[in-house]
């Protein structure tokens, strides 16, 4: 399968999440693995920690595609979140 360069991805989405820095660092490493799973020829996602802010970002050719990433990245997101701060209260 051919990987598709930012520029071939005219459809974007972010997603921000900021939480103290130990937080994030931890989600990070439980969504860092999204972007190998959520790559296909049409569309990518990139995850990143920039200045203790989360930075979720799909890149999609067309908007199917990106609705399909937002969906993805959302549902992770939410069980992400709701698992670990439900753990972090005991």
């Amino acid at each position: 399968m051919r990987k598709g360069t930012i520029a071939d991805f005219s459809n974007a989405v972010k997603i921000q999440v900021s939480a103290p820095r130990e937080d994030i660092e931890k989600i990070v490493r439980v969504l860092k693995p999204l972007e190998e799973e959520m790559e296909f020829n049409r569309g990518k996602v990139i995850i990143e920690l920039r200045d203790d802010v989360l930075n979720m970002v799909g890149l999609a050719k067309d908007l199917t595609s990106l609705r399909s990433l937002c969906n993805g990245l959302l549902k992770c997101l939410y069980l992400t979140l709701h698992i670990f701060y439900k753990f972090k209260e005991h």
